[in-house]
Order: C-alpha cells, then sequence, then structure tokens
C-alpha cells in the first residue's frame, strides 16, 4: 500500500537514505541460506531493484518474492487531490511502470511479485499454495524466509501486522529490514518488544 500525499518524494527519501541502503546490502550479504526473500510493497519499482541489485552483487540465488495491490493510503474521493487523475488511473500507470522498470533493471532475476495485499499473500504462503504473478509466471508459495523487507502499508497497525507475519515466517537468523515513517517507528518497535532486538 502507497501513500498518495507525495508518494515518488517519500519512496526515493526513504529507500535511498545511506543508512536504509547501508542495511539492506548488509542483509543480503549474510542471508544464512537460500531461503526466499519477501518485499512487502513494492510501488514503482525502485526498492525491488535495489534488492536484486544487492542479490546480484553478492551472488545470491534466494527466490524474490513480492506483494503489492496498488490500492493507496490517505484515499478520499475518486481522483487524486483536486487533479482529473482517478484512482484507478494512477493504479494502472504505477503498475505498468512497476512491470517496466523491473523488466529493463532486472530482467536476470525478474522477482515473483504476487497482486495481493500482504495479510492475503500470508495468508496463502502459509498454506503453501500456487499462484500466479504479475508476470504470468505460476509459482508455489511457502516455507522459510530468509529475509523480509518491509514498506506497505505505512499506519501503525499495518506496519505491525507485517513485522509480525514476518517474523512468524522468517528463518531464527533471518533478516528483517523496516522502511516504515519516523512517526511510526517508536510505536512498532513499543509493541513487537524483543524481536526487534535480534541481531542482523
Amino acid at each position: 500500500m502507497s501513500n498518495t500525499n507525495d508518494p515518488l518524494g517519500n519512496k526515493l527519501e526513504i529507500m535511498l537514505e545511506p543508512g536504509n541502503l547501508y542495511l539492506t546490502d548488509y542483509a543480503i550479504s549474510r542471508l544464512p541460506s537460500d531461503a526466499p526473500m519477501l518485499e512487502i510493497g513494492s510501488f514503482c519499482d525502485l526498492s525491488t531493484n535495489i534488492l536484486t541489485h544487492y542479490e546480484h552483487k553478492h551472488r545470491r540465488n534466494n527466490p524474490l518474492f513480492s506483494c503489492d495491490k496498488w490500492e493507496f493510503e490517505n484515499r478520499s474521493g475518486s481522483s487524486i487531490g483536486d487533479s482529473s487523475v482517478s484512482f484507478d488511473r494512477y493504479k494502472q500507470f504505477v503498475r505498468d511502470w512497476f512491470l517496466r522498470n523491473i523488466r529493463t533493471f532486472s530482467e536476470h532475476d525478474l522477482p515473483f511479485t504476487i497482486e495481493l495485499f500482504s495479510s492475503e499473500f500470508f495468508d496463502i504462503w502459509k498454506r503453501e499454495e500456487a499462484a500466479r504473478d504479475v508476470f504470468d509466471r505460476g509459482v508455489l508459495l511457502g516455507g522459510p524466509l530468509g529475509f523480509c523487507y518491509v514498506d506497505g502499508n505505512h499506519t501503525h497497525e499495518g506496519a505491525k501486522r507485517d513485522f509480525e507475519n514476518c517474523d512468524a515466517s522468517t528463518l531464527p537468523a533471518g533478516r528483517r529490514i523496516h522502511s516504515i515513517r519516523r512517526l511510526n517507528r517508536q510505536r512498532l518497535w513499543s509493541h513487537a518488544g524483543s524481536a526487534c532486538n535480534r541481531p542482523l
């Protein structure tokens, strides 16, 4: 899920923050196994392409899954703000942008992107069911995860739910990175407890 209040600016600022890049690089370089990686919230492609870049850099072969339904936070009415652009048109624009950029910059290692909310994704992941991704490929979901990158629903409850689902599905030595807004971090950490203190 993405925010329509300057979504590109928010995404670029958070994803390209040096500490965020360092943690992502560090975590992928030290993955404990070839277990799948998961990204929650793909938006236009930036974070997904960065994840595949670091996988390639460190010669990792972990399958990358991502999920995004391209439904947007802070939505009111049928159009974005005072513009004539409808949310339906904007969703299609962002989804097409994602597909084009992923095919361009990650053609060597396309992620398995499932068009679902994260809670829906985890439901079928836990049931180990098959799904079709946005590139029309069939794939079997399920099993432990080695890495989770959370950047989907930025509400407190949404981020907390994503953290708990990732924590329950990730290997004990797996990596979890949460790219969430600063206003939510303190509240999320207070609920997540000791799980957030597990070392990378």
